[in-house]
């Protein structure tokens, strides 16, 4: 064999080891950055993701490399449910001020299917009402939506952090009470804080997009009809568009084609509303679904959870 020969087969063997080592690759959420190179893993005499077991995972989450941390986190939201030890781990890291921002964060959106557990929904919470990062606190917020539907202790704090100073709390607060909308309790919250046209059309709008679920657990169409007749119309433009999406959730069709191609018809110079009442007359879609946070699936069958639609 030639000295090019045997070069050429080096080659071709390093792409096929390569390749075989991103087959082993389980990680592959976009919404954690940096991911780890499996080679690498494998050149270290790590077992691959797929294999690993629990304390081994535990070890990768508390590893020294950001990046083994960030993939360590993405394998660990196939395990905080079903291993306490994993989300007891993880909620350590969202508390971890020492840790890394993202690395919060991403440790936060991993507690979503977890947090109605005592340590990760007290983690959360904990993070959620005094972390020096405004961010984390958002996302510790956020990721209780979930156990918000389930855990009156949850909801009612996620309920005070309406009341807060903080702009933005308010809006993830709205934003995570939108699983446990069809409680009259949240509902008796929500529907105020859209309907006061003292507040911000930020918060306003918020409200609306949280109470779907509420108006289509409901059958509520009557009220969407009122909402848009008396309420909304004269409203800032967000909260207008909030509103006829809103339709949406009204699981009649004929009721939505009525009051939409009312709508078309005599807001036909406004192209945004238009555009809303078409896309409200069809229904629950996963256009619908990304605008009111519910989560969706993507055209290649990828789901894209609540926590990671912007």
């Amino acid at each position: 064999m030639t000295k090019k020969l045997l070069f050429l087969v080096m080659i071709a063997a390093a792409m096929a080891m390569s390749a075989e080592a991103q087959r082993l690759e389980t990680v592959s959420d976009a919404a954690f950055a940096g991911q780890l190179d499996i080679v690498g893993v494998q050149a270290a005499g790590l077992v691959p993701w797929r294999n690993v077991a629990e304390d081994q995972l535990i070890a990768r989450l508390s590893d020294k490399k950001p990046a083994v941390r960030r993939a360590a986190l993405s394998k660990a939201k196939e395990m905080v449910v079903v291993s306490e030890a994993v989300r007891n781990k993880v909620s350590e890291m969202v508390l971890n001020r020492a840790e890394l921002e993202d690395i919060r964060i991403s440790a936060a959106k991993t507690l979503v299917p977890a947090a109605k557990y005592e340590k990760p929904g007290a983690a959360l919470m904990s993070a959620g009402l005094s972390d020096a990062s405004l961010a984390v606190r958002i996302t510790a917020c956020k990721a209780l939506y979930e156990a918000a539907a389930e855990s009156y202790e949850i909801k009612t704090w996620i309920i005070a952090r309406l009341s807060e100073n903080n702009q933005k709390m308010r809006l993830a607060a709205a934003w995570a009470l939108f699983k446990a909308s069809p409680q009259l309790d949240v509902q008796a919250e929500l529907w105020p804080l859209y309907g006061n046209k003292e507040e911000s059309a930020e918060i306003r709008t918020e409200a609306l997009k949280s109470l779907f679920l509420a108006v289509e657990t409901d059958d509520m169409h009557a009220l969407t009809y009122m909402i848009h007749d008396v309420s909304i119309i004269g409203s800032p433009e967000s909260v207008h568009v909030a509103g006829i999406m809103l339709l949406a959730a009204d699981k009649n069709p004929n009721d939505r084609r009525d009051i939409t191609n009312h709508i078309i018809k005599t807001q036909a110079h406004n192209a945004v509303i238009v555009a809303a009442a078409k896309t409200a007359a069809k229904g629950r879609t996963a256009e619908v679904e990304k605008y009111f946070h519910l989560g969706y699936k993507l055209s290649d069958g990828t789901y894209v959870a609540p926590i990671d639609i912007p």
